[in-house]
């Protein structure tokens, strides 16, 4: 691989981690919206399982909204583009979730 195409790629790397973090950004209150209060009770890897599901259309949406503005985006990176902004979204709302549980007193089952 010569120069140009090492260059070329952490360009397009870069462009796509950039409009992932967008999109993210953009799509987390639709995400936070679609999650039921069962969510709240879900250990983390239940949690990110249930956020990642939820999340696919509202992030897919808005990276159509954003790629139809962003001309210079090739179209064969959208699925790498929608995968990252759904990573950080789960990152994002699963930890919330978790956090917001542990905070809650522990309930104890009667004897």
């Amino acid at each position: 691989m010569d120069w140009l195409a090492l260059f070329r790629l952490a360009q397009t790397t870069q462009q796509v981690e950039d409009l992932a973090l967008e999109v993210a950004e953009r799509s987390v209150a639709a995400v936070r919206a679609r999650l039921g209060s069962q969510a709240t009770r879900m250990n983390v890897a239940e949690a990110q399982g249930y956020v990642r599901a939820r999340a696919g259309d509202a992030v897919r949406r808005e990276a159509d909204v954003i790629l139809s503005a962003t001309h210079n985006f090739p179209a064969r990176l959208r699925p790498a583009l929608v995968r990252q902004a759904i990573d950080q979204i789960v990152a994002l709302v699963a930890s919330n979730l978790t956090e917001n549980e542990a905070s809650q007193p522990a309930l104890r089952r009667a004897s």
